[in-house]
């Protein structure tokens, strides 16, 4: 199922750079793409006012969210959250599904950021995450 997944990424990168221009995004709250569907698989805390934006797993999209809550279950219960030594990341879980994000302050980043590599970042995180029994 993974090399799906692969093989279709090309086309929904695609889709998304169309549809995601013609839509308005101030309207979309939900936790999941607005152009495939897919779930996040990061979130960056923005510079300016420290807003959240998600980005798609699929096709590369973005889209604000709200500041707290999981985007995955819906859950507004207070998550905990678990910073790299260096302040940079955050692994948000969530109490409820168990599920967690990993969140890229992009107000304590003083280098590029691309959000396609971003999350390969600290991979400790993910393995401390998965021995926790998070997914």
């Amino acid at each position: 199922m993974l090399a799906v997944g692969f093989a279709l990424a090309p086309y929904l990168q695609r889709a998304a750079q169309v549809i995601l221009p013609r839509l308005d995004l101030s309207l979309w709250v939900k936790g999941y793409c607005p152009a495939c569907g897919g779930q996040p698989n990061l979130a960056l805390f923005e510079q300016s006012r420290g807003a959240r934006q998600l980005f798609c797993s699929r096709c590369d999209g973005s889209w604000n969210y709200q500041r707290v809550g999981c985007p995955f279950c819906g859950s507004e219960a207070k998550q905990t959250y678990y910073p790299s030594q260096d302040r940079v990341y955050r692994l948000y879980v969530c109490p409820d599904c168990h599920r967690y994000l990993k969140t890229a302050d992009l107000r304590e980043i003083q280098r590029p950021v691309y959000p396609l590599v971003e999350p390969a970042g600290p991979g400790g995180m993910d393995l401390a995450a998965q021995q926790m029994g998070r997914t």
